[in-house]
């Protein structure tokens, strides 16, 4: 199993809790002596806000090692997902610990009307049985990306596992939007989307959340952004977060309580 460090400067920040100067001197010594696990502790000790401290040494993390797909499981269990950064010239794995989390379950899933009109064509075909590399690659063409090449091949290491799965909407047999995501029990975390055709990528959501109390009870979508706030995403916790995908895995699911509808219908009743 692949050792993680954190690479956030724990000394930096703990310099910040310490404040001025005479505290950066302090704390620049204290890290040499005791190591950047010890200096990572003893600012979230210090600190005034226990927990923001704690987000800071943690939000970040990177292997030391090549990431498995049971790594990437365990840390997609633990609230972290597998990114990239440093572009073509250093790329270089991360972990990144999203909170809170926005998430969509079969209580909050709705498509607004216009997507409901694009649905009705049936002009797309809606499947998950894309390749995933032709799926990340087109995620990835874009003027910056963390889906640098260590990524690629970490995720497709994961898909051989049976942990990825592409959801995609084509044209004539040519995706013209979709995204891929990590399948695991009764969760599926979106990792990237991508469309090369207006109403496509909005398409492919929808029908996506009609697997919502049928093949998969939560979404993940990561941060909440517009595009997934108006398909029903909502912002839980990490611990809550957690704990459902973990209960997705091993026991019955839990859903979340019933959100405020508005002009929009569930996607599940759509996408049938």
């Amino acid at each position: 199993m692949s050792t993680w460090q954190t690479t956030r400067h724990r000394a930096a920040d703990a310099a910040r809790t310490a404040g001025g100067t005479a505290g950066r001197v302090v704390v620049g010594g204290l890290a040499r002596v005791l190591g950047p696990a010890r200096m990572a502790a003893w600012s979230v000790a210090v600190a005034d806000d226990r927990e923001a401290a704690l987000g800071r040494v943690t939000e970040e993390l990177t292997p030391l090692d090549d990431v498995t797909p049971a790594d990437l499981a365990g840390a997609y269990l633990r609230g972290y997902v597998l990114m990239g950064r440093g572009g073509e010239a250093r790329p270089q794995l991360i972990l990144r610990y999203v909170r809170p989390r926005a998430v969509i379950d079969a209580a909050s899933a709705r498509v607004p009307s216009r997507v409901r009109t694009y649905l009705r064509r049936g002009d797309l075909e809606i499947g998950d049985s894309m390749p995933l590399e032709p799926v990340i690659r087109a995620c990835a063409e874009r003027e910056r990306t963390w889906i640098v090449e260590p990524v690629v091949q970490a995720w497709l290491a994961a898909d051989a596992a049976g942990l990825v799965t592409t959801w995609t909407a084509s044209r004539d047999g040519v995706p013209v939007a979709g995204m891929w995501g990590i399948d695991l029990g009764r969760t599926y975390g979106i990792a990237s989307m991508f469309h090369t055709e207006d109403g496509a990528g909005a398409v492919a959501m929808a029908a996506l959340l009609g697997q919502l109390g049928t093949r998969w009870d939560l979404v993940d979508c990561g941060s909440l952004k517009p595009h997934f706030a108006r398909f029903g995403a909502y912002e839980v916790t990490p611990q809550e977060f957690r704990a459902r995908v973990l209960a997705g895995v091993v026991g019955p699911s839990r859903t979340a309580p019933e959100t405020a509808q508005d002009d929009v219908v569930p996607a599940q009743a759509v996408a049938r």
